[in-house]
């Protein structure tokens, strides 16, 4: 009998223990933020649409989202928004707007990503602490991916916004496309996961917008047509037809291209002798390549010059030659960014880091302070210096690439 009283007991224990469990992760799951509601927001624009699929575009947005939210580096420069529109689209786009033949983009292709970190909480006064509780929270996300041409230097861009709350809910998604020709724009603004406030849509050389109250219920449906650039309805209405029979016949296939390889991201390596400044300073630029190789932001933003009186901008910028440069400033009132900025080569390895005090923009008379080491491609760092605009100002080291010190 007691047995069976201890097999009862256990068993109701380990109930207790998987529904606490439970309880638990149902809670994480709703305190997580989601995404949007495809279904629902699909709902609302079904009636205004009825032969329009919005569908990709939410799920593109839902995508997007959730690989900023999880800082998920593999996955960013290859969102299906920015290679959704193939690159030889905009050879025959630009030609058939412009009159022009048809002229080849280059591979010179960089896709730009910005993030704006703002405070959790503001102050009036600049000069108060900043205390634990004023952790710097994600705001706004802007994607570019930019292509140039090899004949005329036509750019074409691919821009792509996030709004989000500070609880890291999606609040408004755009996609814009620049080049020519009849692809279309979208932007969506939301009240919730599943709620639409706004939607913006221009193709064709129309412009349909239309806005919900917060029950659902259609508050405006206009549509605005935009300057004519051809010189008759015949011409555009051929340009038109040639632009969509070209891209019915465009093969629906993605190639996607990740620019820069994040788990090849190696980590710096301390030289053999080493003095209590170099050695911490080291030793925060590794903490940093840690964040980026785990996909983790938090610590990233953080950095000893940064206060809570403004912003922070953290941008991340890939090449075709996969390099990556990072950089994270806070922009001050006088005109001069704090902050760090880091360059990698293709292999992974850190080339260069800086930090201390930059120009956001032209400033007579302003001479840039700043920290900067050097790196092999071994790992060791090559040089350690501090600048004063052009000079050297104090203590310098160099090392060989086995980290041992060169004398001078």
């Amino acid at each position: 009998m007691n047995f069976l009283k201890h097999q009862v007991l256990g068993f109701a224990i380990m109930l207790f223990l998987f529904c606490l469990a439970t309880m638990r992760l149902k809670g994480n799951e709703i305190d997580f933020p989601k995404g949007i509601n495809i279904t629902e927001l699909q709902k609302q624009t079904k009636e205004i649409f009825p032969e329009e699929d919005l569908a990709p575009f939410f799920k593109r947005a839902s995508d997007v989202y959730q690989n900023i939210i999880n800082f998920n580096n593999a996955e960013i420069t290859s969102f299906p928004a920015l290679y959704s529109i193939p690159d030889h689209y905009w050879d025959f786009a630009l030609s058939v707007i412009h009159k022009k033949k048809s002229s080849g983009v280059s591979s010179a292709v960089s896709v730009e990503c910005i993030y704006t970190y703002r405070f959790a909480t503001e102050f009036e006064g600049k000069q108060k602490q900043q205390t634990e509780e004023d952790i710097p929270y994600l705001s706004n996300v802007k994607i570019t991916k930019e292509a140039h041409s090899t004949v005329d230097r036509n750019m074409t861009l691919c821009i792509i916004s996030l709004h989000l709350t500070k609880d890291q809910n999606l609040l408004g998604y755009s996609e814009n496309y620049s080049g020519g020709g009849s692809v279309p724009s979208y932007e969506c603004i939301l009240f919730n996961d599943r709620m639409l406030n706004e939607l913006i849509i221009s193709r064709d050389q129309y412009k349909h917008s239309i806005t919900w109250d917060i029950r659902g219920q259609v508050k405006n449906n206009t549509s605005v047509h935009d300057f004519n650039p051809f010189s008759t309805s015949e011409e555009l209405a051929d340009a038109i037809i040639k632009e969509r029979d070209f891209v019915n016949k465009t093969p629906k296939h993605i190639n996607k291209e990740t620019l820069f390889d994040w788990k090849n991201m190696r980590l710096i390596r301390y030289p053999q002798q080493n003095d209590t400044n170099i050695q911490a300073l080291l030793t925060s630029i590794q903490n940093r390549i840690s964040c980026l190789i785990e996909n983790n932001a938090n610590n990233i933003v953080v950095h000893n010059l940064f206060d809570i009186s403004g912003q922070i901008r953290l941008k991340l910028l890939w090449n075709t030659d996969t390099t990556l440069s990072l950089e994270c400033l806070q922009e001050q009132n006088d005109g001069i960014s704090k902050g760090y900025k880091m360059k990698f080569a293709n292999d992974g390895s850190l080339l260069l880091y800086q930090e201390g005090s930059f120009k956001h923009f032209a400033r007579r008379n302003f001479k840039q302070t700043l920290t900067e080491v050097s790196f092999y491609s071994s790992g060791y760092p090559k040089q350690y210096r501090t600048l004063y605009g052009n000079q050297i100002k104090g203590q310098t080291r160099q090392w060989n690439q086995n980290g041992k010190i060169v004398e001078k």
